[in-house]
């Protein structure tokens, strides 16, 4: 079809003109009328449905780019080059990787539906599709184009969905014979116009296919008439699942994707008309999904008649018998490696005795290896599958209000600010008005009745209110804090937080619910509290990724996921009371020690599953609660207040998410830290350990209330498996310990090969899985996977050897909490509740604990067992020495662990610590020098020396380097606070000043004039600059007012001018060595008020000064910093003045040196008080003495002091809020290109145009400016 060039000229009388988006609307009618005729054109074939036509094609584009890849590789230089060679060398990447694509993207082309062309051939129906809209639109792909070609193809024949997704590879097939074709012509010396079908490709390749593609599914707008009107409120990924879903069921059938999907909504519709008890079953019942990917499935299969494939026979098999299928098998494996054991190693002269004692000897090791095969091989067969979830990313709605809360004890200052800044940085990055934050607290334990008014409740509270105050105008989440009150535990014998961690939450349940209050402390706006719906529950160490919050929030409140209690019981039988997120592991914690960088990268290496597969997910429905996730607060108040008995759990996540049920959201993560320290590690496990084996009657059919009456146990057969899981894993290093004990004392057989299956055993499921992946790998031609898995194998062989070597400590560890435990709840019914915080566990709090001297024993315990061997059975010595070698290194080898994994640097020397900060003092020069009233406090872009001339232009990123060298200067001492506030200030009045777009600087303006310069043009690349380095002015000014004006950089700052001076030979070397060792000691201070400024001058002819003019600009740079700080003391902290040295001596008024290390923010409080000290002592002083003269003056001093530290902390606050202002009125929204979804390089104000190139990799130039507008939310992080 040639499209008809008169549309663009006339109407349909001939003579008037059309606007352009007339002529664009008969153009898209044009294609719409096309695609209608063309369905006509090419009848189906339905008995075909399999070619191999798709093959040939990408062959044969294949080899005919080949010659195009050879000859335009380089571009004669000898030659005119026309514009087809320079498309095609330009884009010969871009070929090759749509090669790529095509061939990945049409994997399944050879099953969709097939179709006879016009031409007589068969081929996919897409292809014949991609082809027809082509040549329609001559190559030239728009988005609008295709859609309405798409629509006008529907309106006679409606696509499978599969199709639609496979149109992009099919697409660029086309294009790419086409490109080949013509390619060819431009190397027969012909024009060939190959820039067309290029450019298409591209814009292929950038358009955004899911925004392109879901309004074309046929039967999405079936879904989306959802009764229950969740499907339009859920986020893409899940309307994907359902689709998906639906696609698999309906292959299976007679019937068409939109035919089922009308089955599957009046089973929805018939639901809704029925009437039932809970609103939630109903809503439930009457949610589309229920019947897509829940249990109303077999409804829908019953009606479509769905006939599954084996696979799905086998999934369906699965899931309806899951413990028919798990558990037995977990039995069958153990069984079978335990007989193949013993069958190779004993013979028929065996004792039964024997044989038996050896089955139970590998019954322990042999499970372990069986759970680990039986768990791949489930996640293996059962594809994983994401929680279906609403989407909030615009909005928790009101009936969603959630609650971020913190358990957490208040140990120090410095760990109070830690855990008000952590929780600052979660708001930040989740923020919403119904999303709040609160920390819950209890101060740590003590052996005496202790005094509840510690400065750091107060401390905390102050923070908090801080928080809403600076957060007030955003209209978004509030901040809270609740803090509890110790009481006296008898079991424990100490003042504690009731029920620590879990009793948190239970008194927070409460509270929100208006039944008790055990909180005497209570900070935020209370009111709100009544609202709240849902409780974020994290740990002090936990990060909460950027809109994770909202995630999680979406996926429980989604109606599959709203949880459904039994009556008669009261647990959750359907849906989910707490919903657990994936647990990554923070980059900071795997970069601390080698043990954390080894083990917290070990998540399997099955590429395929490792990142959100969990065997009790896929299978059963449900995940285990690690105790961090959301949980509703209605659902889990009713299922577990007043179940347990008090004081008997100390792990209670396993057990609250079996009443609850705790479902998996694995394509969640949230960041927590990982033990750096093996001493850390063992105490979290010992830990764990004893909270698993005080759970143990669970396990029985009647279990303990909170009064200790005997009830029914309501819990599952797979919870209690799980509680019996952790158990017989607690028990496994212990028994494998005494496998190759007994092994080489006196079970049957060899030594050697008891150790060596004793070792098999160990590492069968690492080579199983590495074997399984690469036979996967093969079957689906992807040798990344293989290349992971080869890289996967050897890191986990590398973990399995850690285990070996800590095998014996690790197996005293296991039942030191074993015994430890049992003793506790059976004998002296104290201690249950034990236990040490992480970040304790961290720093060794409490050191020499059972644990670590059980790694010093290690190697005697190696010792005496191979004593033990070689008097017992000589023979085997041999055999046990290796392992008894790796025992007996194991604290060598943890010490090893605890290193960072990268060498630490040598310590910079004192030389190239000189050059260096040389460097950064000429740097500053500069800053200092031209940045003056003359270029109105702004930065020149250059300055030429010769000839001399100053390029008085400034660009948005000159001025975030000038505001952040000032900053450096501060921290190296060439400026001091009071004159970096003044200098700051002048340059936000001046940036204020400046034109601007949507808040964004311009390119370039004249430094004088202040003008923006011609071509006016905003880049992204600079506004993403200077908004960075004006959040880090904003962060620098907030931190100035924590830190002292007075530090020892100060000092380093006048030694660099000093060296400087004695390098031009101005500063004598023995001078310079006495100036510096006087200026870093202890009282630097002192000395630095007292240095002799003559000495900053040249008693040399001028004729021995290298350089005179340098020398004259340090001595002079030296004075002005000498005298800065002598001002900076007499107006700031004037009673550390030399005139006040005689009143220092006097222990009353405490103005000795310390006080110089006071934050700027507490001097105005030790004024007050120091004023107030000053009066009492004049009062005590003899009114003529020169002592009442000092303290009257010195009084005078301090009043003006107090003044003069208001007035900079005022300074410092007002360039915070500058700086902030500058920043948020920068809106990146209108440089993103909506159809790319990637920012552009700029928007030029002469064509009011955003520019169409655009910054495609990560690494570059831009991605400062990306960082900052995802923080910004000026665009979204999956952009």
């Amino acid at each position: 079809m040639t499209e008809p060039t008169h549309l663009d000229m006339v109407g349909d009388d001939g003579g008037t003109l059309l606007t352009p988006e007339q002529r664009l609307e008969m153009k898209l009618a044009a294609f719409r009328a096309e695609g209608t005729e063309y369905t006509r054109r090419i009848p189906w074939l339905p008995n075909t449905r399999f070619s191999r036509v798709f093959d040939e094609r990408l062959s044969a584009v294949r080899q005919a780019l080949r010659p195009v890849f050879r000859e335009f590789h380089e571009l004669p230089k000898s030659k005119e080059i026309t514009d087809d060679q320079r498309w095609l060398h330009d884009n010969l990447r871009l070929l090759s990787a749509a090669l790529e694509d095509v061939n990945e993207g049409l994997r399944s082309l050879r099953r969709l539906p097939h179709v006879r062309s016009e031409s007589g051939e068969v081929e996919q129906r897409v292809i014949a599709l991609a082809e027809r809209f082509l040549r329609t639109a001559a190559f030239q792909f728009t988005d609008a184009a295709l859609t309405s070609f798409i629509e006008g193809f529907q309106e006679v024949t409606v696509l499978k969905m599969q199709e639609l997704w496979a149109l992009p590879a099919a697409l660029k097939l086309v294009l790419l014979e086409e490109i080949a074709d013509r390619a060819q012509q431009v190397i027969a010396k012909a024009a060939a116009s190959v820039g067309v079908c290029v450019s298409s490709l591209r814009d292929i390749g950038q358009a955004s296919w899911k925004v392109l593609l879901e309004p074309l599914i046929a039967f999405d707008q079936i879904l989306r008439q959802d009764p229950a009107g969740a499907y339009p409120r859920m986020d893409y990924e899940s309307r994907e699942l359902y689709r998906e879903l639906l696609v698999k069921v309906a292959d299976r059938t007679e019937f068409t994707e939109v035919e089922v999907a009308n089955k599957a909504l009046a089973l929805a519709e018939e639901a809704a008309r029925q009437t039932h008890e809970s609103a939630r079953v109903q809503q439930r019942l009457s949610h589309i999904g229920y019947y897509i990917c829940n249990d109303g499935r077999e409804g829908l299969f019953e009606r479509v008649g769905f006939r599954p494939s084996f696979g799905q026979r086998i999934d369906l098999l699965l899931k309806k018998h899951p413990n028919e299928f798990y558990l037995p098998g977990i039995e069958v494996l153990t069984f079978a490696i335990m007989s193949t054991i013993v069958l190779l190693l004993t013979s028929t002269y065996t004792s039964p005795w024997l044989i038996l004692f050896a089955m139970l000897m590998l019954l322990l090791p042999s499970s372990q290896t069986a759970v680990q095969l039986m768990n791949y091989l489930t996640t293996s067969l059962l594809p994983a599958q994401i929680l279906p979830k609403l989407d909030f990313s615009d909005g928790v709605p009101n009936d969603c209000v959630t609650l971020v809360a913190v358990p957490s004890l208040l140990l120090n200052r410095d760990q109070v600010c830690r855990l008000v800044d952590d929780l600052e940085i979660r708001y930040l990055g989740n923020h919403d008005s119904n999303i709040h934050y609160a920390l819950l607290s209890d101060l740590p334990d003590s052996a005496e009745m202790p005094r509840e008014d510690s400065p750091l409740v107060e401390f905390c509270a102050q923070l908090i209110r801080d928080l809403n105050k600076k957060y007030a105008s955003r209209g978004a989440g509030k901040f809270f804090m609740f803090h509890r009150h110790r009481v006296y535990n008898s079991s424990e014998r100490v003042w504690m937080g009731w029920e620590r961690k879990r009793g948190k939450l239970l008194d927070l349940n409460r509270l929100l619910r208006s039944q008790y209050d055990s909180f005497p402390v209570k900070v935020g706006e209370l009111e709100i509290l009544e609202h709240v719906r849902f409780v974020i529950t994290l740990d002090a160490d936990t990060e909460l990724p950027r809109r994770s919050a909202h995630r999680m929030i979406g996926a429980l409140a989604h109606p599959l996921n709203q949880a459904i209690i039994d009556p008669e019981k009261n647990i959750v039988v359907a849906g989910y009371g707490v919903l657990q997120p994936r647990v990554g592991v923070s980059v900071q914690s795997a970069a601390s020690s080698r043990l954390a960088n080894i083990y917290s990268g070990e998540t399997g290496f099955d590429i395929y599953t490792r990142a959100i597969s969990d065997v009790y997910q896929d299978l059963y429905g449900e995940g285990i609660f690690a105790g961090k996730g959301i949980y509703e607060v209605d659902t889990v108040h009713q299922v577990l207040d007043r179940r347990f008995p008090r004081n008997a759990l100390l792990s209670h996540d396993l057990i609250e998410g079996a009443y609850a049920r705790a479902g998996l959201a694995s394509d969640i993560e949230i960041i927590e830290d990982y033990p750096s320290r093996y001493s850390a590690y063992n105490k979290r496990k010992h830990r764990w350990l004893r909270g698993d084996w005080q759970i143990t009657n669970w396990l029985l059919s009647r279990v303990p209330d909170e009064t200790g009456r005997l009830v029914p146990n309501p819990i599952s057969l797979v919870s209690q498996w799980k509680i019996l899981d952790n158990l017989r894993r607690s028990l496994v290093e212990p028994a494998t310990f005494l496998l190759f004990v007994f092994g080489w004392l006196m079970l049957p057989g060899s030594p050697l090969a008891w150790t060596l299956a004793t070792l098999c055993i160990l590492f069968i499921p690492v080579w199983f899985q590495f074997v399984f992946t690469l036979i996967r790998a093969a079957f689906e031609e992807k040798m990344a996977v293989a290349k992971d898995a080869v890289s996967g194998l050897i890191t986990a062989n590398a973990n399995v050897f850690f285990t070996l070597i800590f095998l014996a400590h690790q197996a005293l560890v296991s039942l030191d909490a074993v015994i430890r435990t049992l003793v506790r709840r059976t004998v002296t019914q104290r201690k249950l509740l034990e236990w040490e915080t992480a970040a304790e566990a961290e720093i060794g709090a409490r050191s020499s604990t059972p644990i670590d001297r059980y790694l010093n024993w290690t190697p005697a315990l190696a010792l005496g067992t191979g004593l033990l061997v070689w008097f017992g059975r000589p023979r085997a010595f041999a055999a046990a020495l290796p392992i008894l070698l790796l025992w007996a290194t194991s604290k060598a080898v943890s010490n090893w662990l605890n290193e960072p994994p990268h060498a630490a640097r040598g310590v910079t020397s004192e030389e190239d610590r000189a050059f260096v900060r040389r460097a950064a003092l000429n740097t500053w020069r500069y800053f200092l020098d031209y940045s003056t009233a003359e270029h109105h406090w702004l930065i020149p872009d250059n300055v030429q020396e010769d000839p001399p001339a100053v390029a008085a232009r400034v660009s948005p990123t000159n001025l975030g380097l000038l505001l952040n060298a000032r900053q450096v200067a501060c921290e190296f001492g060439y400026v001091t606070i009071p004159e970096f506030a003044v200098l700051t200030s002048r340059t936000l009045e001046t940036i204020a000043a400046l034109p601007k777009y949507r808040g964004h600087l311009f390119n370039w303006y004249d430094t004088r004039t202040l003008k923006s310069l011609p071509p006016e043009f905003v880049s992204s690349v600079d506004s993403g600059n200077l908004m960075a380095s004006l959040w880090t002015l904003r962060q620098g000014c907030v931190e100035a007012i924590r830190r002292p004006l007075l530090k020892a950089s100060l000092v380093e700052g006048i030694v660099d001018h000093l060296l400087a001076l004695n390098e031009d030979g101005q500063l004598p070397n023995g001078r310079f060595r006495m100036h510096r060792k006087s200026l870093r000691s202890k009282d630097w201070l002192t000395a630095l008020l007292n240095f002799p400024i003559a000495d900053l001058e040249s008693n040399e002819p001028a004729g021995k000064i290298k350089n005179s003019a340098d020398a004259s600009w340090h001595a002079g740079q030296a004075r002005i910093r000498l005298a800065q700080v002598r001002e900076m003391v007499d107006r700031y902290q004037p009673w550390l003045a030399p005139e006040f040295e005689p009143l220092r001596s006097d222990a009353s008024l405490k103005i000795g040196f310390e006080s110089s290390k006071l934050a700027l923010h507490q001097l105005s409080n030790f004024c007050d008080e120091l004023a107030a000290r000053i009066e009492s002592a004049i009062k005590n002083a003899d009114a003529s003495g020169e002592r009442a003269n000092l303290l009257l003056r010195l009084k005078e001093k301090v009043a003006q002091a107090r003044s003069s530290i208001g007035g900079l902390v005022t300074s410092l606050r007002e360039l915070t809020d500058k700086g902030g202002q500058l920043a948020d009125e920068m809106d990146f929204d209108f440089l993103l290109d909506p159809r790319r979804l990637l920012i552009s390089i700029g928007f030029d104000m002469a064509a009011r145009k955003r520019q169409a190139a655009c910054y495609d990799l990560l690494a570059s130039e831009a991605r400062i400016a990306l960082f900052t507008a995802i923080a910004k939310e000026g665009i979204f992080q999956n952009r």
